[in-house]
């Protein structure tokens, strides 16, 4: 009698707990299968790539990459490959980004990589086996090799000699070596070496 009652008490808290996560979980289900979400991919039409952005063919294009409402891929037009964002053609370029609201991307000028910020050419950045910058909405860091030495760009300013930038929020770090030791550098405030450690590391957030 008594595994009876256990067992009915145990079907009431189940059905009891399965109301509630259909009222409630329901609803919160519901409030993020909302939020408008896009999707781009590359489909074969005729021998040719084309880029299909929310079930609309924009045409001939590799890659792409959306942000919100906006969206930039790469197309072949007279032999180069250019930028095309949100339909219209930026000119020569490769490997379009979008943070926020932003566009940035890289062209071959006089043999050295530049980064196109929102248009403007705000000159080169250093190539190893990836572009060595850094990217937010409203911020951009990068390497640049200036008289043999790396330089960090941050928004344009020269921060002095360093590598590999990081930005988060409204600040930048990088690390410099002075004195034969890798070093920290926070928001042009020296934060010291990193001790004994084989190599330096740090996180940036905000």
């Amino acid at each position: 009698m008594n595994k009876k009652i256990i067992w009915a008490v145990a079907i009431i808290f189940i059905i009891i707990a399965g109301w509630f996560a259909v009222k409630y979980g329901g609803v919160f289900l519901s409030n993020i299968s909302s939020k408008q979400t896009h999707i781009v991919f590359n489909k074969l039409v005729d021998g040719k790539f084309h880029v299909i952005y929310d079930g609309k063919d924009l045409g001939e294009g590799k890659g792409g990459v959306a942000s919100g409402d906006s969206i930039a891929f790469v197309r072949e037009i007279g032999g180069a490959s250019h930028i095309i964002y949100n339909g219209r053609d930026m000119g020569v370029g490769q490997y379009p980004l979008l943070p926020g609201s932003n566009l940035v991307f890289f062209r071959e000028i006089n043999n050295k990589t530049h980064v196109i910020y929102n248009g403007e050419d705000i000159g080169d950045v250093r190539v190893l086996q990836d572009y060595e910058m850094s990217l937010l909405e409203n911020h951009i860091a990068l390497e640049r090799e200036i008289n043999g030495k790396i330089h960090i760009i941050y928004d344009g300013e020269d921060l002095g000699e360093g590598r590999g930038p990081k930005v988060s929020g409204d600040g930048v770090a990088f690390y410099r070596v002075i004195n034969g030791k890798e070093h920290i550098i926070h928001n042009g405030k020296d934060l010291g070496d990193c001790g004994d450690a084989p190599f330096c590391w740090f996180s940036l957030f905000d």
